[in-house]
């Protein structure tokens, strides 16, 4: 992207919001060692922005955020909203419970699967989560399974991902595209800097 181009998106650019992203992926109920995809039951998002208390759950449809070099759109909901982190928290915890068909079951805890900063940055006219992963330093075959890239850009194809409306639980369905195209390097000075004060 030439130089004129770059400092042309971000003069575009508003940013909404900005603070860490979590991603962490929940196995199959009774499944111990995951070994694909077919194994896992869910991949969450959970957004802390800097200087609020809100935190949000992102549940993703279809296991997996959109491929970098696909055109595929990825689904998902606000699960939960709170002020507090541990509220958010106990949502990715172990719970045993009863079923009439098959008895007692265990869902197992999520697991971590990646780290990082990430920004919500309005652009001519649609909306970005832009992201940089922080952990793990490289992705691995975790991050390449559930399509975390080391940076991306998100396009919002559909609801309210940086608006009043994602401060509600289940109200409305994201829709996300992927863009990595010469447009994420010029939002990624959107995404606060790795030790720039992030909470």
């Amino acid at each position: 992207m030439s130089a004129r181009r770059e400092s042309s998106a971000r003069a575009d650019a508003k940013i909404l919001e900005r603070g860490n992203i979590y991603f962490a992926y929940r196995p199959r109920v009774d499944v111990q060692t995951v070994h694909g995809l077919e194994d896992v039951q869910r991949l969450s998002v959970i957004l802390g922005p800097r200087g609020r208390d809100s935190y949000r759950l992102i549940v993703i449809g279809q296991k997996r955020l959109p491929a970098v070099d696909g055109d595929r759109t990825a689904w998902g909901f606000v699960e939960k909203v709170a002020s507090d982190p541990e509220a958010v928290e106990d949502e990715l915890d172990p719970k045993r419970y009863l079923t009439t068909t098959h008895g007692e079951r265990d869902r197992p805890a999520a697991r971590p699967a990646g780290e990082g900063v990430y920004a919500i940055v309005r652009h001519r006219g649609h909306t970005h989560l832009v992201y940089v992963l922080e952990l793990p330093a490289e992705p691995g075959e975790v991050q390449r399974a559930l399509n975390i890239a080391r940076e991306a850009s998100h396009i919002e194809a559909g609801g309210s991902i940086g608006g009043r409306g994602a401060l509600r639980p289940g109200r409305e369905r994201l829709e996300l595209g992927m863009r990595r195209s010469s447009l994420a390097p010029a939002l990624a000075t959107a995404v606060p800097a790795a030790g720039d004060g992030r909470t």
